[in-house]
């Protein structure tokens, strides 16, 4: 640019090309595609450290919100200080008057799927937390705990009947599931 002010485009497929920037600001663009996510971040972050203006690197990240370490980080970074990170989202419906019809007609016929809830309304879809058997449901056994004698184990199988019966309007099929649970 006239006043000095150079710009470069760094690819965060390979983190490794990252390395050696030396920044002021940054923009990740759709950091949650990125292969290696965290690794690209994390290299970002060590390559943008300028001071700007404010005193501090800036850093924009813009991206459609995964489930992906990286992001969930970012976000309880911006829930802890809200005055260094902050955590703005938006939906397609902000941008409609530069969307077509056809495309916001094909956004309306997703309504109500996992794919319309994150791409089009930005949310955070932690798939671990949809299915029959919740993530968060799972615990690890203390390994300094001794285990309980079981009087019974039972195995509970909820198998998908055919890989062709698929939701067609959300792209997901029928799944499987398997539970194990001791009885003391």
């Amino acid at each position: 640019f006239s006043n000095g002010v150079k710009v470069r485009a760094i690819s965060m497929e390979e983190p490794d090309r990252i390395r050696g920037s030396n920044t002021t600001c940054a923009w990740a663009d759709e950091i949650c595609a990125a292969p290696k996510a965290q690794e690209a971040l994390d290299m970002v972050l060590f390559a943008n450290r300028i001071p700007g203006a404010g005193g501090s690197p800036q850093l924009l990240i813009t991206t459609t919100p995964k489930a992906i370490p990286a992001i969930i980080t970012l976000v309880k970074e911006s829930d802890n200080d809200p005055e260094l990170h902050r955590y703005i989202t938006g939906t397609i419906f902000d941008n409609k008057e530069n969307l077509s019809k056809a495309t916001l007609d094909k956004v309306e016929e997703l309504k109500g799927t996992r794919l319309y809830d994150q791409e089009a309304l930005g949310k955070i879809i932690d798939l671990g937390e949809m299915g029959v058997v919740k993530k968060s449901w799972i615990k690890v056994w203390p390994h300094k705990v001794p285990l309980s004698d079981l009087k019974y184990l039972l195995c509970s199988y909820d198998t998908a009947y055919s890989t062709k019966n698929v939701d067609k309007k959300a792209l997901e099929n029928d799944p499987s599931a398997c539970t194990i649970w001791g009885v003391c």
